[in-house]
C-alpha cells in the first residue's frame, strides 16, 4: 500500500499487458515487458519486465551522481523522473536506465549539442518517432568505473536526457577476487531493450 502511494503521489501509473520484445541476436533469452510505466506530466511511456520496478531515486556511487543527468552538477536543477535497475545489481557491478529532464532554458539551449569530449562519437537515432543525439562516455577513478551510453532530446522545450550506465568496482581489489552479477554487454543488452520501447506521446 505505501509502494501504491508513493507511485500515485509522483505521477506513475502502471498497465498490465505483455509484450515479448526478441533479443535472440543477442544470444540472449526475450524479455518479457509485463508492465508499462506512464508519466503524464513528461508525456511518455516506457515498457519493463518484472524484476525492473521503476523508482524516482537515483542511487549514489562512488563515481555516480544522482543528478537528473550523469553530466549535470549535482547540486543544479532538473527533475529525477524514473530510474530502473538491473535485477542483481550491487556493490560489485550496477546497472540502470534513468530518465531525467530539465526546463532551465541553458540546459534546453545545449541539450542536443554533445559535450567536446564525446565528439566525433555522436550519433543520430530515432526511437518510436522521436529523433535523439546518442553519444557514449566512460569514467574511472581508483578500482571504481562507470560506463555510460546517453540519450538527449527535446520535448515542448524540455531537455530529456536518458542515460544508460554500467558502474562498479574492479572485482580483483576483493580478497578472494569477486563475481559481479553479470557482465558490462549483458546488463547494456537488458537496457537497450528496454530502451526501445520508449514512447513519447
Amino acid at each position: 500500500m505505501k509502494k501504491l502511494i508513493i507511485l500515485l503521489a509522483t505521477s506513475f501509473f502502471l498497465i498490465s499487458g505483455c509484450t515479448v520484445i526478441n533479443n535472440q541476436k543477442d544470444g540472449l533469452p526475450p524479455i518479457k515487458t509485463a508492465n508499462t510505466y506512464i508519466n503524464d506530466q513528461y508525456n511518455f511511456s516506457i515498457q519493463y519486465p518484472d524484476d525492473l520496478a521503476p523508482t524516482s531515486t537515483f542511487q549514489v556511487s562512488y563515481i555516480v551522481s544522482d543528478a537528473w543527468s550523469l553530466l549535470a552538477s549535482p547540486t543544479g536543477t532538473g527533475d529525477k523522473i524514473v530510474a530502473f535497475v538491473v535485477s542483481g545489481s550491487n556493490n560489485i557491478t550496477s546497472a540502470e536506465l534513468r530518465i531525467g529532464a530539465n526546463r532551465d532554458q541553458t540546459e534546453v539551449s545545449k541539450c542536443t549539442k554533445a559535450p567536446d569530449f564525446v565528439i566525433p562519437n555522436v550519433k543520430n537515432v530515432t526511437i518510436n518517432g522521436t529523433n535523439f543525439i546518442d553519444f557514449e562516455w566512460n569514467d574511472a577513478a581508483m578500482s571504481h568505473y562507470n560506463f555510460v551510453r546517453a540519450y538527449r532530446t527535446v520535448k515542448n522545450n524540455v531537455c530529456i536526457a536518458v542515460e544508460l550506465f554500467v558502474a562498479g568496482t574492479n572485482p580483483q581489489v576483493y580478497d578472494p577476487p569477486a563475481t559481479p552479477p553479470f557482465t558490462q554487454d549483458y546488463a547494456f543488452a537488458q537496457l537497450e531493450k528496454i530502451l526501445q520501447t520508449l514512447t513519447f506521446h
